[in-house]
């Protein structure tokens, strides 16, 4: 996305207060920023495994900003080829100076500056919220491409059926131009685009105060109403 005088990506201007506005949106939930991005990433190495991938798989993280996963891909993935992308190369510079060994490529016009069947994994966590709705499909295809056949694609996002995410959302700055989508409407554009087999489930029921519930939720990922959701799609072989 632009910035709204047309200049650059949006998120060039948050790349120094990305970590500080979001810590201050999610506050009442009583978590800090670690705990959301670490129970993403222990989701997809569960898929992962699931699959039976080994350490030395590919992975490219779509939209990794300012690199808020990069420390929990090392901790689970350890020996995997990471790779983090983003439109923004202000936030890609500002993970290369926390994590200088960590690989990057700049998105550029909805492409993906790599090949082919690059990756047996690609993530996105939040970021086709910040994408126009009429470009999913078209983004999700390129995603495909570059992903190897049995590959599978991880989106998580807001949950607009949720309230306490609704208000999480309506008071984050860089979400001001936010349109949060629902669950079918992202598994149905990943079939579009190709991506079969998915997988959808529901994360975060209760908030930090109710921390001592969420043994609880492990059995309540397919009630519809949980703060976000994730669905992962397979490219077929």
């Amino acid at each position: 996305m632009k910035n709204n005088d047309g200049t650059g990506p949006e998120f060039d201007r948050y790349a120094d207060s990305y970590q500080a506005l979001h810590k201050k949106s999610v506050d009442f939930s009583g978590e800090g920023l670690d705990y959301f991005a670490r129970y993403k990433i222990e989701d997809v190495f569960a898929l992962a495994r699931r699959g039976k991938y080994k350490n030395d798989i590919s992975i490219l993280d779509y939209g990794a900003g300012t690199g808020a996963s990069v420390p929990y891909w090392k901790q689970y993935f350890g020996g995997a080829d990471l790779v983090a992308a983003d439109v923004s190369p202000e936030s890609l510079a500002k993970l290369k100076e926390s994590y200088p060994d960590c690989k990057t490529l700049l998105l550029e016009l909805g492409k993906i500056p790599a090949p082919d069947e690059s990756f047996d994994i690609v993530f996105a966590a939040c970021v086709f919220h910040h994408i126009d709705h009429a470009e999913h499909v078209a983004v999700m295809k390129e995603i495909a491409r570059v992903l190897k056949k049995g590959g599978i694609f991880v989106i998580f996002e807001h949950n607009p059926l949720n309230p306490l995410t609704l208000y999480t959302v309506n008071r984050c700055e860089f979400d001001i131009n936010a349109k949060l989508l629902n669950f079918w409407q992202t598994r149905k554009r990943m079939r579009i685009a190709g991506l079969k087999k998915s997988i959808t489930r529901f994360r975060i029921f209760f908030p930090g105060h109710l921390s001592f519930l969420r043994p609880l939720e492990k059995y309540m990922t397919w009630i519809p109403f949980g703060g976000q959701y994730y669905v992962c799609g397979t490219r077929e072989k």
